[in-house]
């Protein structure tokens, strides 16, 4: 899990920063927030992971709509 996490993050960046302008500059910033969502041990660590997918889930539909320039 720790391995991949951060392939998963950094593919949500490029995705917030690649394909939007400024109207969706607010999603990019909630995208760069979510590793603080990941902190902790063990079954800590665990829901954070599940809070972090499930709310990259989220913006990564948020984004996808997001009206573009």
């Amino acid at each position: 899990m720790e391995r991949v996490l951060p392939d998963e993050y950094l593919a949500l960046i490029d995705n917030a920063l690649g394909e939007h302008e400024a109207d969706t500059l607010e999603l990019a910033v909630e995208i760069a927030e979510l590793p603080d969502l990941v902190r902790g041990y063990e079954q800590i660590k665990l829901a954070g992971v599940e809070r972090f997918r499930a709310r990259a889930a989220d913006l990564r539909v948020r984004l996808a709509h997001a009206p573009s320039e």
